[in-house]
């Protein structure tokens, strides 16, 4: 069977695209919103994907990941992970940090790169380990999105950048 690293590594070097329109709903866990949209690859459609989620409607709280489908767990595990949150959230980057992670507790807005946690993660874990500060023209909506497709080789044009999923979008 294949390794997990090793499809998450073969799945971010293949040329991928979101797929239609997003699906929106209210979040299970909050006053928020999550946005789904599938990713599409040379086979189609597939159950990977894009989730976006949003908090009590604030255009300065969401997440933005792009999560595999892995079938032995029978669930979608990010791989990548952009979090706009309070500056009172701390993330602890636990010793050893591999290369290029130089701060210990990052504190506010974040993201979590493949490539800094893959050596870490098993399956099964809560998240990814290894933050990054976040850079401040990254804490835009749209930026965000852009951003993550683009490291994750997800072709996406301006024309599918979604709406902020506010709570006038469901109605």
């Amino acid at each position: 069977m294949t390794d997990f690293r090793e499809r998450a590594d073969d799945f971010l070097a293949e040329e991928k695209h979101v797929a239609g329109l997003p699906e929106y709903r209210r979040s299970q866990l909050n006053d928020g919103f999550d946005l789904i949209w599938l990713i599409g690859d040379a086979s189609g459609v597939t159950r990977n994907r894009v989730h976006i989620k949003t908090y009590d409607g604030s255009p300065h709280a969401f997440v933005v990941m792009v999560q595999m489908w892995w079938e032995p767990s029978g669930r979608e595990i990010p791989i990548f992970r952009l979090m706009m949150t309070p500056p009172k959230e701390p993330h602890p980057n636990r010793p050893p940090l591999p290369p290029g992670i130089s701060e210990m507790t990052v504190i506010g807005p974040r993201y979590y790169t493949w490539n800094d946690n893959r050596q870490a993660f098993r399956v099964g874990m809560p998240g990814l380990p290894y933050a990054i500060s976040l850079p401040r023209n990254l804490e835009d909506f749209h930026n965000a999105i852009r951003y993550v497709c683009g490291e994750c080789g997800i072709g996406l044009s301006a024309a599918e950048l979604p709406d902020f999923p506010g709570k006038g979008r469901l109605l």
